[in-house]
């Protein structure tokens, strides 16, 4: 849809860097250290999923907790995974030039990713530009401690230090003709932007986007190419080392028990998160808990990731007849328990110490309204949710990823 956007519009194209990506001796759905899904976050959607390399043939364990119809994941680095090998090249005599390293990581981002300044455009506010790079609002403000006094006194021009798990893009600016037939809210998605995002680039020029005509030159930017230097690395075998494994309570299910090993944080992070919503859930049905790793990590079956001990699989809350399902399969719109389902991300969200959350975009529009409605700000639905900025767009803290309708992949920082 985007090509057809740019083949409409009077390029007057200005590709700047969304503030010069500076790496300062200093990636996502990553991990620091977890290679299955990217520190940097492959976001490339969605090639076919091959078998999760080293996967082993499905073992009696798994033949016992499995349940038919349960989704298989679809993963951030299914691409990198598929990609066919190139033929090796008959070595020539000439030298060639090097290919440049990455950047080495920043201290400031524990030595994950390379340092990043963003230069702050008009319309931008703190929660955006966390979402933006995959991170929370508190991340930026730790790094770039003046904002501590007043975080929404942010300025056009402004350069702030940002550790991206998403990786930054090249900005690109147009100038966009309007064509007949043509509706704001239409152009605002063929370039993955959001209504606001778009008029907030007018400045002023348009006051009210049900009113535009035919002609009407309007300003669009949008992420072009990764900036040179963060580009995503392939991924690597995982393990996990002192795992320990989630202990068995009343208020949740395990799918497969000999698959909940995960480090002490993050089992520690599950059992805060599960007091606190029931807490707060009053009532419902037992959550359903699926994979996190293997008791020394590792590949594992119908999985790239949860390799570390770092990710956990739950089950979206259900109502009604499916509410007491013990696999993951039948969530609609019509039957998600949106207000416990909200808890549940909430909750993880409360911890600070998620990277990302994966979930199907049509439950996403369904829950940024329902927390919308709930009084959260507009800030913080920026900051949280890659709605309603379409799924080509990776943006937020929870973002789409094939096979995910049923359940939310949880990634914790390591």
């Amino acid at each position: 849809m985007r090509a057809f956007a740019l083949a409409l519009a009077s390029l007057t194209a200005l590709t700047l860097a969304t503030g010069p990506a500076q790496a300062a001796t200093s990636g996502g759905e990553g991990e620091a250290g977890s290679k299955d899904e990217p520190q940097g976050n492959v976001e490339e959607p969605q090639a076919e999923a091959p078998e999760a390399k080293g996967a082993k043939a499905k073992s009696k364990a798994d033949d016992e907790h499995a349940h038919e119809g349960d989704e298989v994941e679809g993963d951030p680095h299914e691409a990198l995974v598929a990609a066919k090998k190139k033929k090796k090249k008959k070595k020539s005599k000439k030298r060639k030039a090097k290919a440049p390293k990455r950047p080495p990581g920043a201290e400031e981002c524990d030595f994950v990713t390379p340092l990043h300044f963003h230069e702050v455009a008009a319309g931008e506010h703190l929660g955006l530009i966390a979402g933006q790079y995959g991170v929370r609002s508190q991340d930026i403000i730790a790094l770039n401690p003046k904002l501590a006094k007043n975080p929404s006194h942010i300025r056009v021009g402004q350069k702030l230090a940002v550790c991206p798990e998403i990786p930054p893009r090249e900005h690109v600016e147009i100038e966009h003709v309007v064509a007949k037939g043509q509706t704001f809210g239409q152009i605002a998605a063929s370039y993955e932007l959001s209504v606001d995002e778009l008029l907030a680039l007018q400045d002023g020029a348009v006051t009210d986007p049900n009113r535009i005509r035919v002609g009407q030159r309007l300003r669009v930017a949008y992420e072009g190419e990764i900036v040179r230097g963060f580009e995503p690395e392939p991924p690597q075998p995982g393990r996990l080392l002192h795992g320990r494994k989630l202990p068995e309570r009343d208020s949740y299910y395990i799918k497969r028990p000999h698959n909940v090993w995960g480090t002490p944080r993050t089992i520690r992070l599950i059992t805060q998160v599960v007091a606190a919503y029931e807490r707060r859930a009053n009532g419902g049905p037992q959550l359903r808990i699926g994979d996190i790793s293997k008791q020394h990590g590792g590949p594992m079956q119908g999985h790239l990731s949860h390799q570390e001990g770092v990710d956990i699989d739950v089950g979206v809350v259900l109502k009604g007849k499916l509410a007491d399902r013990k696999h993951f399969s039948g969530a609609t719109e019509k039957n998600i328990d949106l207000q416990r389902t909200w808890i549940l991300i909430e909750e993880f969200l409360a911890t600070g110490e998620v990277r990302y959350i994966f979930l199907d975009y049509k439950f996403q529009k369904q829950l940024y309204e329902y927390a919308k409605s709930q009084g959260v700000s507009e800030q913080k639905l920026d900051e949280y949710f890659q709605y309603p900025r379409g799924i080509g767009r990776n943006h937020g803290i929870i973002r789409h990823w094939r096979g995910h309708v049923n359940h939310l992949h949880v990634r914790f920082k390591g």
